[in-house]
């Protein structure tokens, strides 16, 4: 019988951390803090509306998703800009409805 390879530490988190990593993507979001990558997708779909969005831009910081948007609308600065206009970006897995103070 094979078992499922672990999660990586960084991926299990508590209250604590999560807080803290919501923080710094926080800032990121508000172009206080680098993305690591700015990812530009020719379109994002947004579950929420049912919509798409063509010409995105996706920012990563710690292999999260810190802040979508139209391309150019990006707050911020990215340690790297990928470009990849055949590309269509669909949420995954992940928490859609968190309050942020």
């Amino acid at each position: 019988m094979q078992t499922a390879d672990p999660m990586p530490d960084d991926l299990i988190i508590g209250p604590d951390a999560e807080a803290a990593i919501r923080q710094a993507l926080l800032r990121v979001a508000r172009g206080r803090r680098p993305a690591d990558r700015l990812l530009r997708v020719g379109r994002l779909f947004d579950a929420g509306t049912g919509t798409w969005t063509a010409d995105a831009e996706i920012a990563v910081s710690d292999r999260r998703v810190a802040f979508t948007c139209p391309r150019g609308s990006f707050p911020g600065t990215a340690a790297e800009t990928v470009d990849r206009p055949g590309l269509a970006a669909v949420p995954g897995f992940g928490e859609v409805h968190k309050h942020i103070g």
